[in-house]
C-alpha cells in the first residue's frame, strides 16, 4: 500500500479519527497533528498530502480535492467555536481572532458584517491575549482552549448557532483535503479507518472525561455538539459559507 503525509488537528473534536487512524498501517500514514491553522499551511506548502482542515482554504487551493464523507461541522450550537466579551455583541469595539483558527476567523468576520452589521476592529490575536478580554474588547478563542474559558465571561456567542439562526443551516469546519489525486484503494483504507474510530465515542468520553467542568460536557460535546457526517446539507452550507469569503 501507498504511503501519505497526513495533518489532523490535535483538537478533542478529532479525536475519535486519531483513534481510528492510528489503526492504520503505520507504513501507510504519517500523522501529523496540528492546531488547524498549521494543518491548512502544511496543505497549501505540499508539506502533507491530506489535512483535516479549515474550509476556508479550499478557494486558495489551485488543485483540491474532499476525499472523505466525514467532516467536522456541527447543527447549532458547537461550543469550542466562540467570541467571548463582556458586553452585548453590538456594544464590541474590538476583537481579537484567534491564531489558531481559519475558517472561524472568517465565519466571525461574515457574522459581524453581514448577520449582527457591526463594523469592530478585527485584531490578529496572539499568545495570552485572553488577558485582554475586558471591556468593550471580545475575543474569538476555539477548541480546546475555549473549554477552559466556558462560563467566565458575561456573553458567548457560539458561531454555529448564531450561523444556524441566520441561514437554518448546519455549518462545516473542517473536512479531509487532498492537494493531489491520492491512490483509490488507500483511500477506502483511510475512511474505514475513520469510519471505525467514530464508533468509540464512549472510549474517548472516558479518556477525555477530565475536560468535564460545570459548563462542559464531553460526552455532550462528543454526542450532541459536534456533527462528523459530511451530507447533503452541510455541502450546502458549505456552498453558502464560500460564497461569503
Amino acid at each position: 500500500m501507498k504511503s501519505y503525509k497526513v495533518s489532523i488537528v490535535n483538537y478533542l473534536n478529532s479525536a475519535l479519527f486519531v483513534e481510528g487512524l492510528n489503526g492504520l498501517d503505520k507504513g501507510a500514514i504519517d500523522l501529523e497533528l496540528d492546531n488547524p491553522a498549521m494543518s491548512a499551511r502544511k496543505l497549501l506548502n505540499n508539506e502533507v498530502d491530506i489535512a483535516l482542515a479549515p474550509v476556508a482554504i479550499l478557494s486558495q487551493m489551485p488543485e483540491h480535492y474532499i476525499v472523505s464523507d466525514y467532516c467536522i461541522g456541527t447543527k447549532g450550537q458547537v461550543q469550542t467555536v466562540k467570541i467571548f466579551s463582556d458586553v452585548p455583541i453590538q456594544e464590541v469595539k474590538r476583537i481579537y481572532l484567534d491564531y489558531q483558527s481559519r475558517t472561524s476567523v472568517q465565519l466571525a468576520t461574515i457574522l459581524c458584517q453581514h448577520y449582527w452589521k457591526i463594523q469592530p476592529e478585527l485584531l490578529p490575536a496572539y499568545p495570552g491575549f485572553q488577558k485582554d478580554i475586558v471591556h468593550q474588547n471580545a475575543g474569538l478563542i476555539i477548541g480546546d482552549r475555549a473549554i477552559r474559558v466556558l462560563g467566565k465571561y458575561k456573553f458567548e456567542y457560539d458561531l454555529g448557532e448564531e450561523w444556524f439562526r441566520w441561514q437554518q443551516l448546519p455549518f462545516v469546519f473542517a473536512v479531509w483535503i487532498a492537494n493531489k489525486k491520492i491512490d483509490e484503494v488507500w483511500l477506502e483504507q483511510f475512511n474505514n479507518h475513520l469510519a471505525l474510530g467514530l464508533k468509540q465515542k464512549d472510549l474517548i468520553v472516558d479518556r477525555y472525561k477530565h475536560l468535564d467542568t460545570d459548563a462542559f460536557s464531553v460526552k455532550k460535546y462528543i454526542h450532541q455538539y459536534i456533527d462528523y457526517n459530511f451530507d447533503e446539507d452541510k455541502k450546502k452550507a458549505l456552498d453558502l459559507f464560500q460564497t461569503y469569503l
